[in-house]
């Protein structure tokens, strides 16, 4: 094969295969010459021959055809008539005509018909080089034709997308409306499109700002680049508000024209404020929050040490539990422990601050050091709580509560020893009976049953796990996993607190390393599990489509019975494997490559996904992505610190991210704890978010998904 024939062939494999190749000629072996002269040169043609014009046309009607090549020598047949006929079937066709003159005057005319070219007989290499030439160009019509389809599909859904955008969207050429969303026309009190029409947008800006507006237009159609103004709007009502308009370059119909997107600032505003709102403010009793509560304390902190006095007051209710079963219901229970909280409200003065620390427990911090005044306050709340009538429990014995009571000092070392301090007097007070009040006596040790103290005390520390795993001292908590990019599937992470002996909470950090420790992990990761595989079920058979993500420690993945175990446990509930996502922390799995591989293997089979966590601070991190069938991958919490300040953390963070998407995997950023690192994690591709922002972890599964 000559050079020219293997360029006219790598020419075709770019351009395609089996072309639909009609030909009309006289003689049948002149026409199997050329076929086979085009296959020699490597295009893989399927020729259908004709030697009549009726049949020609018969072809063009009922075939697919894709080239025609017409044999005009020796007078056969009159290129002007095939023409004709082409032209009024499908002149889109291209033509190929073979002559004895390809300058005569008829084959001229023929191609200020449309014919595509002129072949002199027997010139077979010119023949090849424009067929070649041909199927090249046949190829970019269909490419273009194809993009013209997927630009009029992509426009349509564009236009779909705005039309139900949130956001109000516009589009003006020179300065008149020519759309809009119907967002943006309720925004400005338009009814209809009609309205709006061909109205100048300077009409919809305050009179004061018009100036501005002008300016920055015409400095806009200039530049002819995109740009952010503030300005304040007006709508038909004749009411201002303040609006942040974005303006881009874009086109409608093919002719250049300006997006406008126009967001309300004092909507904004509010949002911004229920969301703060929602972040620092436990959602069922309208206090500040456990993590809120320490931030206010921390932020007092330095004043302490430079001798400024407070008083910490710890309120946990006694018999909590008993008024739990008799209500019924988690939500009964949180409207009860409400009516706490108004109770309680009109005792908080100026500078002090009051909150839910925990599923039963109240912190309340005040000015005020004085014992007696201190005393007289923690009298009157269990005064209160005890004596009140409540509306959620008619009949039901009132509750009594423990309160302990710490003052501060230049003493005081760190928040979470004063917070302990409060912690140890109040538990005092319980182990006196209850429905009394203790000062933290700091020259006295903890009371000497205390969970957290036998947690700290290396011989009892095995006696105390056993004993919460053989008598289900553990309490599963939840905290959702939600979407960035609209997704509302109801994602939670599963965690685990141990129950001290009033059935408070402890968090992991007082037991999980201990657990490790001891060897505790996989017998822990086992209770976990099997409560959080039935609780599941229960979910899913109330109609909630649930899922959970669970941990597996480094211990539970040498335990070679796992997988037949977790297949035993969801038989047991009639639960199915894709419900659950298993998260390993990628330091375990390089500890132990072979016992995951062989457990991740297994948890395939029966559908399970895979989620590695703590991602992202190991060298080669892709390589496990490389060696093991990942779903999700959660950043370790280290990247939320000083995120929207570290413009490196943001660059790692966004190489992530396309390096998951490259795996078709999904990322999930941890441990986020306020608004402002939301833009950053957008921006840079994050699917998932998990963190207090949301939700701290709560016992009880009832997140709104529906939110974002």
């Amino acid at each position: 094969m000559s050079a020219q024939q293997q360029d006219l062939q790598e020419n075709f494999e770019k351009t395609g295969s089996g072309l639909e190749l009609l030909v009309l000629d006289g003689s049948r072996n002149e026409a199997e010459a050329h076929v086979a002269a085009l296959r020699n040169a490597g295009f893989a043609v399927h020729p259908h021959v004709v030697s009549e014009l009726i049949d020609f046309r018969v072809s063009l009607e009922e075939e697919t055809t894709d080239l025609v090549i017409c044999n005009c020598s020796g007078k056969r047949f009159d290129g002007n008539q095939i023409m004709q006929i082409l032209n009024a079937i499908d002149p889109d066709i291209p033509s190929i005509l073979i002559a004895d003159d390809r300058n005569s005057k008829d084959m001229r005319e023929a191609m200020r018909k449309g014919a595509h070219d002129i072949v002199a007989k027997g010139d077979i290499e010119l023949l090849q080089i424009i067929f070649s030439r041909e199927v090249s160009l046949l190829n970019t019509i269909r490419q273009v034709s194809r993009l013209r389809n997927q630009l009029q599909e992509t426009e349509h859904r564009c236009n779909i997308l705005i039309e139900n955008s949130r956001d109000a969207i516009a589009y003006i050429h020179e300065g008149m409306h020519i759309h809009a969303n119907p967002v943006y026309l309720s925004m400005f009190g338009f009814v209809d499109f009609d309205e709006v029409e061909g109205m100048p947008m300077l009409d919809l800006v305050d009179p004061k700002d018009n100036k501005i507006f002008k300016k920055f237009l015409r400095n806009l159609c200039d530049n002819v680049n995109s740009g952010n103004l503030e300005v304040s709007c007006r709508g038909t009502n004749g009411k201002t508000f303040d609006a942040q308009i974005q303006f881009s370059p874009a086109s409608i119909d093919g002719e250049p024209c300006t997006q406008l997107i126009v967001r309300d600032q004092s909507r904004e505003k509010e949002l911004e404020q229920k969301v703060r709102l929602l972040t620092n403010h436990d959602v069922d009793t309208g206090l500040a929050n456990r993590q809120y509560f320490i931030d206010r304390l921390n932020e007092l902190l330095p004043g302490f040490r430079n001798g400024e006095k407070g008083t910490l007051i710890y309120i946990s209710l006694d018999n909590m539990q008993d008024i739990r079963n008799k209500l019924g219901g988690a939500g009964n229970a949180d409207k009860f422990l409400s009516e706490i909280a108004e109770l309680l409200n009109p005792l908080v003065e100026e500078n002090d601050f009051f909150g839910r620390f925990g599923d039963h427990t109240f912190t309340f911090y005040t000015r005020k050091s004085d014992k007696g005044a201190t005393g007289k306050l923690a009298s009157e709340i269990c005064a209160r709580i005890n004596q009140n009538t409540y509306k959620m429990a008619p009949g039901v014995r009132a509750p009594t509560c423990s309160i302990g009571v710490t003052y501060a000092n230049n003493r005081t070392s760190s928040i979470q020893d004063f917070i302990d301090q409060a912690f140890h007097a109040c538990e005092s007070a319980r182990e006196a009976g209850g429905n009394q009040w203790m000062r933290f006596d700091d020259s006295a040790p903890p009371p000497p049953d205390s969970v957290l103290n036998q947690l700290n005390d290396e011989d009892s520390i095995l006696e105390v796990i056993d004993n919460a795993l053989e008598y289900n001292r553990f309490r599963l908590f939840f905290q959702p996993i939600v979407s960035l990019q609209g997704d509302t599937r109801e994602n939670y992470a599963v965690l685990v607190r141990m129950l001290n002996e009033t059935d408070e909470p402890i968090l992991p950090e007082k037991f999980l390393d201990r657990a490790v420790q001891h060897g505790r992990m996989a017998a822990i990761d086992r209770w976990i599990i099997k409560h959080a595989v039935e609780e599941l079920s229960l979910q899913r058979k109330n109609g909630r489509k649930i899922n959970f993500f669970i941990s597996l420690s480094g211990e539970a993945l040498s335990d070679d019975t796992l997988l037949l175990w977790i297949c035993d446990c969801l038989r047991l509930y009639d639960a199915k494997g894709p419900w659950i996502t298993f998260q390993i922390s990628d330091r375990d799995i390089r500890t132990h490559v072979q016992q995951t591989r062989a457990l991740v293997e297994g948890l395939k089979k029966i559908k399970c996904n895979l989620a590695i966590d703590h991602f992202g601070v190991t060298p080669k991190y892709e390589s496990l992505l490389k060696h093991l069938p990942v779903d999700f991958l959660k950043l370790d919490p280290s990247f939320m610190q000083n995120l929207t300040s570290d413009p490196r953390k943001q660059v790692l963070i966004k190489e992530i991210s396309d390096l998951a998407k490259s795996y078709d995997v999904k990322t999930i950023a941890t441990a986020v704890e306020d608004a402002n690192s939301l833009a950053a994690l957008w921006t840079v591709g994050i699917n998932y978010i998990q963190g207090y922002f949301l939700q701290e972890p709560s016992d009880t599964i009832g997140y709104d998904f529906n939110l974002g």
